[in-house]
């Protein structure tokens, strides 16, 4: 169950959470993002950390129909300097998930 679930943070707001909370919380990948699309898009787990840490959201969050959640897009440049979308759930003011990674 993800975090604001009533009511999605607008863009800056996002992006200054998911920011904090890669920097100073907790951040957990989904099975689908670590063992499927970080091997696909050869992304490490440090890249991930990197895009989260100083990436933008871009665009007002999609709810998913499933669980509810409001999923953000944030994208920003790996460590080799390749640019890398990320689909993340705020799960709570201390924690997210990392739902998958889009690449470019």
């Amino acid at each position: 169950m993800g975090y604001f679930r009533d009511k999605p943070l607008d863009v800056a707001a996002a992006t200054k959470m998911i920011r904090g909370i890669a920097k100073f919380g907790t951040v957990i990948h989904s099975d689908h993002c670590e063992y499927e699309r970080m091997p696909e898009r050869n992304c490490s787990a440090q890249d991930l950390q990197i895009v989260l840490e100083e990436g933008e959201v871009y665009e007002p969050p999609k709810r998913d129909e499933k669980t509810g959640d409001f999923k953000y897009k944030m994208v920003g440049e790996t460590v080799e300097g390749d640019r890398t979308t990320l689909v993340v759930v705020i799960t709570d003011h201390r924690s997210l998930s990392i739902v998958t990674v889009l690449g470019g």
